[in-house]
């Protein structure tokens, strides 16, 4: 929904409000998108960079720390595999699902609520001492990064 909010802005004005309009679920939405100046795309758009660039940094360092895993838990390389698979189908169930939230609720408060679970599956990672709670954790992250 964010790409397509930042898109139709360079698009000229008089196709761009009729596609918006399709766009957009309610009236309300689409008044709200024409109320927002360029300092705030600027803003939303820069901050939903960094956001990406952390949870993605986080993938791939997870992928890095596999080998770590296994000697710190003794655990295979097929169980090991669960952290990384595990978040990976939770996050793709999780893409539907939020399709359906974003019509329900303010795309803002959706926003926040999965910050807030990606965050507490991060903290949930860092105090993990056993290995299923580690997998759990990253399930966690994965409904948080889905919904986003």
């Amino acid at each position: 929904m964010l790409f397509v909010w930042l898109t139709f802005h360079y698009i000229d004005n008089s196709s761009r409000d009729a596609r918006l309009k399709e766009v957009c679920f309610y009236e309300s939405q689409f008044e709200r998108m024409n109320t927002i100046d360029q300092s705030t795309y600027r803003a939303v758009t820069y901050c939903d960079g960094v956001w990406n660039l952390f949870r993605y940094s986080l993938f791939h360092v997870m992928n890095t720390a596999l080998p770590q895993l296994m000697t710190v838990f003794n655990v295979t390389e097929a169980q090991v595999q669960w952290i990384t698979n595990g978040y990976m189908l939770v996050n793709a169930l999780m893409i539907p699902v939020s399709a359906y939230l974003i019509r329900r609720f303010s795309f803002r408060h959706l926003f926040i609520l999965a910050t807030a679970i990606f965050l507490l599956g991060t903290a949930l990672g860092a105090v993990g001492t056993q290995f299923f709670v580690v997998i759990i954790a990253r399930m966690v992250q994965a409904v948080g990064a889905g919904m986003m």
